[in-house]
Parts: structure tokens; C-alpha cells; sequence
């Protein structure tokens, strides 16, 4: 593969981690959204994908190595506000009966508001690594960088 390669890929990744940020709000917001636009573990994600994926390759530049820790955290804090929107109280017999779910109580979503900053903080850290990440790449030789896949 060549570095241009690396570079388009790299790019692909970074704007799939912030679709995948925005479907976090989406879902905030309350607008619906598929199941599979929000995966919840780091290795489920497209991003996570590519990082655990076809990126392993550039694992030993600490530019890479940087970015694991804080997707990983990403994911958790999504974790808690899917938690927060999704794990309701348990509903009645009779809405189960005809199918009606509970509606997302007001403090849970004013708390995953909150958990978003933090969600949006990070997404911002994880950016700015992947900018790092392109920017160490792009100044390698093409050979060395050949010859680490």
C-alpha cells in the first residue's frame, strides 16, 4: 500500500468517527437512528474497524499509539448515555401489552446533554491525534513506510 494510500484511509476513518459522533447526538436529540450508526464497543465502529483492522500496521508510531486510549474512553462515555436514554425504568404490564415504550425521562436526557460535552471533548482529542497520525505518516520516506506493512 501506498503512502497516499494510508493517507486516503486514514481520512475515511477520521470522517467516519465524526459521523459516528453525530449520530451520538442524533440520538440525544431524539432523532432515530439505526442501530448499527452507533455501535457501542470502540471495535464495533467503523473507526474502530479501521484502527483495529487495516491501520494495525502502523502500530509501533506513537502517534498511533496515542489514539487507542481515548477511543476506547469515547465508547464508554457513549456507553453511558445510551444507558442513560435507553434503560428506562421498566414499563406496566398493560404498556408492554400494547406496545408502548417509556418516553426518555427529562433529567436522563439533561445528564446525557452533559456526558456529550465530555463525549465531544474527547471526540475532539481523538481529531487532532488523527491530524498527528497523518502528519507522521506524510513525513515518512515511502520506503520505511513500505516497509512497515
Amino acid at each position: 500500500m501506498k503512502k497516499q494510500d494510508i493517507i486516503w484511509k486514514l481520512r475515511d476513518a477520521r470522517k467516519s468517527h465524526k459521523r459516528w459522533v453525530s449520530y451520538a447526538l442524533a440520538l440525544i436529540q431524539g432523532i432515530p437512528v439505526e442501530k448499527e450508526q452507533v455501535p457501542v464497543i470502540a471495535t464495533d465502529c467503523a473507526f474502530g474497524q479501521w484502527y483495529y483492522g487495516m491501520a494495525q500496521s502502523l502500530k509501533n508510531l506513537p502517534s498511533f499509539q496515542a489514539i487507542e486510549e481515548p477511543h476506547t474512553e469515547l465508547h464508554d462515555i457513549y456507553i453511558e448515555i445510551f444507558n442513560l436514554l435507553f434503560n428506562q425504568k421498566k414499563t406496566g404490564f398493560f404498556s408492554k401489552l400494547v406496545g408502548k415504550s417509556a418516553r426518555i425521562d427529562e433529567q436522563n436526557r439533561k445528564l446525557a446533554k452533559e456526558k456529550y460535552k465530555q463525549l465531544d471533548a474527547i471526540s475532539r482529542e481523538i481529531i487532532q491525534r488523527l491530524e498527528a497520525l497523518e502528519q507522521e505518516v506524510q513525513a515518512m520516506d515511502e520506503e520505511k513506510l513500505e516497509a512497515m506493512i
